[in-house]
């Protein structure tokens, strides 16, 4: 099992580049890569996979990060001409957002596996990670205790039933349980979309869908969507709550510090 390669010991720490006046951080330092993809791989930040010379993007996430190897372990993409395509070539570009920051970096695979059926590609530590520090809202994930509800309504008046992954005054990114290819198209509008910000209260918006994903090894449906002309009383209680889930998201994590 390839999970034996990597230690329960290592714990992911807050990121401290220094400042670049671009607001893009080329981040260099074997030490930085490695926190960067540890946090990565705590947020489940979901990845896309651009296989060189493949101008098509296929969604993935790393399952393992071993700071010692300097050596990390990708989820297999999908379909199985990708996946041959991206194993042949041996090279690729991923881009992601980590707390709502976009961060891409290029990796080289070093050499393949599978766990439980599903395939993995063991990769190398890149030699740099771009992370740029320049973004219009700030985005809060969701604690691991605090699920919050979404209901996405489709073309046919069919409605879709998710949680949310983290939220923004400009959107939200969920997850829906299943495939929905047929039923949703990036850049779509979706009207009448309700998202619960507590049990005893819900908002009501239309969503322009930004992005659209799934991922090898589960069967949800992954989505980006930013909010339609929500008034101002809406965007007023959407940063509150912001807000708050990024001080309790805080204060989670500094319970299970060390």
């Amino acid at each position: 099992m390839f999970f034996k390669l990597f230690t329960n010991q290592e714990k992911p720490q807050p990121v401290r580049p220094k400042k670049a006046r671009d607001g893009i951080e080329h981040i260099t330092s074997h030490e930085q890569i490695g926190i960067l993809l540890k946090n990565m791989l705590e947020q489940h930040a979901l990845l896309t996979i651009y296989p060189d010379g493949d101008t098509t993007g296929y969604i993935s996430a790393i399952i393992k990060v071993s700071t010692a190897k300097h050596i990390f372990l990708l989820d297999g993409i999908k379909p199985a001409k990708a996946h041959q395509s991206l194993v042949e070539s041996g090279r690729f570009k991923a881009i992601g957002r980590l707390h709502g920051i976009k961060t891409s970096f290029s990796g080289t695979i070093s050499s393949t596996g599978e766990d439980a059926g599903m395939p993995y590609y063991r990769v190398g530590f890149p030699a740099e990670i771009i992370h740029e520090q320049k973004r219009q809202y700030f985005r809060a994930s969701m604690p691991l205790d605090n699920s919050l509800k979404v209901m996405i309504r489709t073309s046919d008046d069919t409605m879709l039933e998710g949680e949310l992954r983290d939220m923004s005054v400009g959107g939200i990114c969920a997850t829906l349980e299943g495939t929905f290819h047929s039923e949703l198209e990036k850049g779509m509008l979706l009207s009448n979309c309700r998202i619960s910000l507590s049990e005893q209260e819900e908002i009501t918006t239309s969503l322009e869908l930004r992005y659209l994903g799934t991922r090898t090894n589960s069967n949800k449906t992954y989505i980006g969507a930013r909010f339609v002309d929500i008034d101002k009383a809406t965007r007023r209680h959407i940063q509150h709550l912001v807000g708050k889930l990024d001080r309790k998201s805080t204060k989670n994590r500094q319970r299970t510090s060390p």
